[in-house]
């Protein structure tokens, strides 16, 4: 069976994203005392791409005691295949891959369910 081409459509109505894969080894090392150190992941280069990124529903905002809490949720449509925990940066925002449906049995496209919350760093990942 021959699979679907969906390069024209993803570029037709793509958008400027840049994808930071996880890090295979987990985003970490041990340091000489055997404690885990967290990698930065802002020294990770990303992959620039320009395909679809769609909001699932309207942004939502709670209050908490310490300020705001700013969500939205989005889709990714995508010829790239990507782990869960693969950051997505749509106009200065970090999205994380948080599932994904891929339609890679009979096309070269992956939908994935991206999130973001105001508790991610996003300073970190505006020097673009």
């Amino acid at each position: 069976m021959k699979k679907m081409n969906f390069n024209s459509l993803i570029k037709s109505f793509g958008v400027p994203l840049k994808v930071y894969a996880p890090m295979t080894d987990g985003g970490g090392h041990y340091d000489d005392a055997g404690r885990w150190i967290k990698d930065d992941v802002a020294t990770l280069t990303p992959i620039s791409v320009n395909e679809p990124f769609l909001p699932m529903k309207a942004d939502e905002q709670a209050p908490t005691q310490s300020g705001m809490i700013y969500s939205s949720e989005y889709k990714w449509y995508s010829t790239l295949v990507c782990a869960i925990g693969t950051r997505v940066v749509h106009n200065g925002h970090v999205y994380e891959v948080k599932s994904s449906v891929p339609y890679t049995d009979y096309s070269n496209v992956t939908k994935y369910f991206v999130a973001r919350a105001s508790t991610f760093d996003e300073t970190r990942w505006n020097g673009e």
